[in-house]
C-alpha cells in the first residue's frame, strides 16, 4: 500500500515508449502512490509513434527536470 508515498517515473522528452510509462503509472496510482514525472527537461514529452498511445497522441507533461530531482 503506497498511500501518501511519492514515486518518480523518468521518461525521455522525445520518443519514450508510451506503454512502458502509462501502464506502470496507472498501477502505481491504483496502489495509492503519488506519481511525479521527470525528464531531461521539464515540459511536454512526445512518445514514439505506435508505442501504445491513444488517439490523443499520448503526450505527457514532465513535472520536473532530472537536474532538479
Amino acid at each position: 500500500n503506497g498511500q501518501g508515498k511519492r514515486v518518480l517515473i523518468v521518461i525521455a522528452n522525445y520518443h519514450f515508449f508510451y506503454r512502458e510509462y502509462n501502464e506502470p503509472r496507472q498501477e502505481l496510482e491504483r496502489a495509492g502512490f503519488r506519481v511525479t514525472v521527470g525528464a531531461g527537461r521539464r515540459g511536454l514529452c512526445v512518445p514514439h509513434a505506435g508505442s501504445g498511445q491513444g488517439p490523443d497522441g499520448g503526450t505527457v507533461q514532465a513535472d520536473i527536470a532530472l537536474k532538479d530531482v
